[in-house]
């Protein structure tokens, strides 16, 4: 007498055979297209066809997670390490291979770099961008991204604004909270026939951390304004012309340690905040050669000025012997 299959053996023969079809209904949700990317090679391509990991946040997800600034939304990146020194002072690297200095990843905003090559690090906090102005961020990851330069061993972060064309109208946005959050964005984009321009105006501030780890009070506060004017003109059916002009000011609190050696002939301070000033300009040319193939050339120029006071010794009467 033998017996028939059993139901378990039934369950797995049935689980091989449409394993395959169930699992692809999964990654392809109703034959979804992918958003094409365009950091990975500067092509136009799918993000399942790049030679490497790719991850983007697009505009939706961005205003989803409520993040004030760019640090905190890559924690969204697989692999990111987000870290903070002080309220202002935010760190990130990829596989946490620095602490505190990013010097194996390029940062750009529209294909402008905001890397410091001179102290190689990024100042994540004062990153001339407001969120509302992002359509995008393309983070590609790996090194095969050192088409980008020296630094952009490990992974590049594209942060892509929203284009002109597609930002008119006015918007306004105000936020209040806990801790002396206070942002607020203003946004006019209009256009004519040849031409579109979109002019942003932002700021932020909070009272950073309360305590730090001794628990005193902790100077970390930030306050920043921004200018932002974005252009997109067209010279000709072929020829376009792209230009920005950014400006970011604002001052961000730090920790003044000085104790004097001799009381009373020099003064101990308290202040010795960082007044942060960024300017930047950028200018593309585009021409379209066929739809298959175009062409580029793009040129930048930005400034960074950064001023602090504090003392590193006593004055010299403290030492004199008369």
């Amino acid at each position: 007498m033998s017996a028939g299959p059993s139901p378990l053996r039934l369950s797995l023969l049935l689980g091989m055979l449409f394993g395959h079809s169930v699992l692809a209904d999964d990654l392809f949700l109703d034959g979804t297209a992918l958003p094409e990317v365009l950091t990975a090679t500067r092509l136009k391509q799918s993000p399942a066809a790049v030679p490497g990991s790719m991850t983007v946040l697009d505009n939706e997800l961005i205003k989803a997670s409520g993040a004030r600034d760019i640090s905190e939304l890559l924690r969204l990146v697989p692999g990111m390490m987000v870290g903070a020194i002080s309220g202002n002072q935010a760190t990130v690297n990829y596989h946490g291979t620095n602490a505190s200095e990013a010097r194996r990843m390029q940062v750009l905003i529209d294909g402008r770099s905001v890397y410091r090559a001179g102290l190689a690090t990024v100042d994540w906090s004062d990153i001339p961008v407001a969120m509302e102005d992002i359509e995008r961020i393309e983070v590609f990851r790996g090194p095969n991204t050192v088409s980008y330069g020296a630094n952009a061993l490990m992974a590049v972060v594209n942060i892509i604004t929203r284009a002109p064309a597609n930002s008119h109208g006015t918007r306004v946005k105000l936020t209040r909270g806990q801790r002396g959050i206070s942002d607020w964005y203003a946004s006019q984009g209009t256009g004519w026939e040849s031409g579109d321009l979109r002019l942003s105006l932002s700021g932020q501030e909070d009272d950073g951390f309360d305590k730090n780890r001794l628990g005193a009070d902790y100077r970390d506060s930030k306050r920043l304004n921004r200018f932002s004017l974005s252009v997109s003109q067209m010279l000709n059916e072929q020829q376009s012309i792209d230009w920005q002009l950014n400006a970011k000011e604002g001052t961000n609190q730090r920790p003044y340690t000085y104790q004097p050696v001799f009381h009373g002939v020099t003064q101990q301070g308290n202040n010795s905040d960082v007044v942060a000033k960024d300017y930047a300009g950028s200018l593309r040319w585009n021409l379209e050669l066929n739809p298959q193939h175009s062409l580029y050339i793009q040129g930048s120029a930005q400034h960074w000025d950064r001023q602090q006071t504090w003392r590193a010794c006593d004055a010299a009467i403290s030492f004199s012997p008369s």
